[in-house]
């Protein structure tokens, strides 16, 4: 069999040489029954058969893949094979819960995730895979989201020495204490690891469950579950500076476009959570009830409210000031984790849910794909496209602000406009032909994602609507920066 093997491999590299696509995947199709434990060549008939269309085969040989490398301990082989399964259907519910589970069980350090629940099994199933693998539940795993080896919410928090506390500023990006952002500030390079979207996804799905569970009654600051595994010394700082707040229905805590940085904590009562878009439609966010955080955006996002809040029952709540957190935090800083974790996964629900380039893609898809970006933290000033080099995809704002800006003709860079959470930009090359020119900074620490190249130009392929929809927005920029341009020019002339 081995002489087989060594000839059939032989005659594949020679058909792979000739991009006879066909014959590549009749002679890995005879390598898969011949070795039925070579994954590798399982991965490569399954990329084969999805590039000639052949959907429903690529899957089962995908789901034998991940569920091999789940089961030998290959936690992260097997991310990406599911990965590979969701680019080719968004909306395989299937594929999505096993990629949260896998998510799940690397957070937590297993070697190996058992089978995936709904999986195919590789060819010799239990017997070649092992006899007892770990049967886990993949929907309901707790997933954390702010470190590679931290828990989502911390066993203790310890409070800090006073003597090992900083006195630099917590929030370098406050309007009154940073620099300058401008083009004259010198750039900083985009740097930092990026990790899945898909995890923060993950942690958000059974958030949404945590947050969608009736409570009755008023909870106490140890009932909040953002607060649950605080310790005493904590609790008793926040009690001591948060400030209780009446509203009656329809009054309102706050008004979008309000500058105003105060975290919300609903003690009784019920609240709706409202935008407005620029063509005059109101959006509802979020029904928020008893023990919900809100406003945690405005602690580390250094512009305007993007919503308004409105009672729609009598409420209770207690206030926070942006800089009683600061001070709490100095001595307990895992609660600035644990708010930043909940900023990070209201953005992502509304991302998901009401961002206008996901409302191009079909509904049940938009999981799917949100799963497939990446995210990386950046801090101020990081130029993030200089607007003649290679885009690597599409970008966009999970959190905070981005400059555009574009080279005038005296050769000054000039700031269009400042985009925010929602806003896609650098993808324009593949819908135009051409690059817009235009650079993107950071305005402040910020979120940002990026759609790799390769998953990008197949959804444009795939999806009609997106393309349109991306196209529209690049003839819009394009036409509106020359416009921004050349008012300028008069306006200084």
């Amino acid at each position: 069999m081995a002489d087989q093997v060594r000839t059939l491999r032989g005659q594949l590299r020679d058909a792979e040489r000739a991009e006879q696509a066909d014959k590549a995947i009749s002679i890995l199709a005879e390598l898969c029954k011949l070795e039925p434990n070579d994954l590798r060549s399982r991965q490569k008939l399954a990329s084969y058969l999805s590039r000639t269309d052949q959907l429903a085969e690529a899957r089962v040989h995908l789901q034998q893949c991940a569920n091999g490398y789940a089961m030998e301990g290959f936690l992260n082989k097997a991310i990406q094979v599911v990965k590979e399964l969701i680019q080719l259907n968004p909306a395989d519910e299937v594929a999505l819960r096993g990629l949260q589970g896998l998510y799940a069980r690397r957070q937590r350090g297993r070697t190996s995730a058992g089978p995936i629940p709904n999986f195919e099994m590789p060819p010799g199933g239990r017997e070649l895979w092992g006899n007892h693998p770990i049967e886990v539940d993949f929907e309901d795993s707790s997933t954390a989201v702010d470190g590679d080896d931290e828990p989502s919410y911390p066993p203790t928090l310890v409070p800090r020495p006073a003597d090992s506390i900083s006195t630099s500023p917590a929030f370098p990006d406050d309007p009154d204490q940073r620099e300058a952002t401008g083009s004259r500030r010198t750039l900083q390079p985009l740097v930092g690891t990026e990790r899945d979207l898909g995890e923060l996804i993950a942690s958000a799905s059974v958030e949404a469950r945590r947050e969608s569970s009736d409570q009755f009654g008023q909870p106490a600051l140890r009932d909040i579950p953002l607060f649950s595994r605080v310790p005493d010394e904590a609790l008793d700082l926040i009690a001591q500076r948060a400030v209780e707040k009446d509203f009656e229905p329809g009054d309102t805590l706050f008004h979008q476009g309000d500058w105003e940085s105060n975290l919300w904590l609903i003690l009784h009562g019920r609240l709706e959570v409202k935008r407005r878009t620029t063509e005059g439609q109101e959006l509802t966010l979020a029904r928020l009830g008893p023990g919900a955080p809100l406003g945690e955006m405005s602690i580390f996002n250094d512009s305007p409210r993007t919503a308004s809040a409105h009672a729609l029952t009598h409420l209770k709540c207690y206030r926070l000031r942006r800089s009683d957190l600061q001070e709490i935090w100095q001595q307990f800083p895992k609660i600035r984790d644990l708010l930043l974790r909940e900023y990070r996964l209201r953005h992502l629900r509304n991302l998901v849910d009401h961002a206008p380039v996901m409302k191009a893609i079909p509904k049940a898809m938009r999981r799917g794909v949100a799963m497939l970006f990446k995210v990386r933290e950046v801090a101020a000033g990081t130029l993030l496209l200089d607007g003649s080099g290679k885009a690597g995809g599409i970008f966009g704002v999970l959190g905070g602000r981005v400059r555009a800006e574009m080279r005038s003709e005296a050769g000054d860079f000039r700031m269009l406009a400042v985009m925010s959470q929602g806003a896609i930009f650098g993808g324009e090359e593949p819908v135009l032909g051409e690059r817009l020119g235009l650079r993107y900074i950071t305005a402040g620490r910020a979120s940002i994602l990026r759609l790799p190249e390769d998953v990008y130009l197949r959804l444009l392929e795939e999806h009609p609507s997106l393309h349109a929809y991306i196209e529209r927005v690049a003839i819009q920029r394009r036409r509106l920066a020359q416009e921004i341009i050349t008012a300028q020019d008069l306006f200084h002339g």
